[in-house]
């Protein structure tokens, strides 16, 4: 995906691919409500997962754990 995508839920920041450190997954999430979309879904469409549930279901502390931006600009496109 090349073009930027503002979140569909908060309507506060655009979306960004992260991974955890760790675990292999890469994903698209709005760092501002931290909602979440798995790689190959439509970050255009509603979602209902969060980093915390997400965190949780792989047994980690979403208190402790942060992902961290896969893209050199942490953003979905040059700018």
């Amino acid at each position: 995906m090349d073009e930027k995508i503002t979140c569909t839920l908060c309507g506060e920041d655009r979306l960004r691919r992260y991974r955890v450190p760790g675990l292999p997954e890469v994903f698209w999430m709005c760092p501002e409500c931290e909602s979440l979309w798995r790689e190959g879904a439509d970050p255009r469409a509603s979602t209902e997962a969060y980093l915390s549930v997400y965190l949780e279901s792989r047994g980690l502390d979403p208190a402790r754990v942060r992902p961290e931006p896969v893209d050199a600009d942490a953003s979905t496109g040059s700018d």
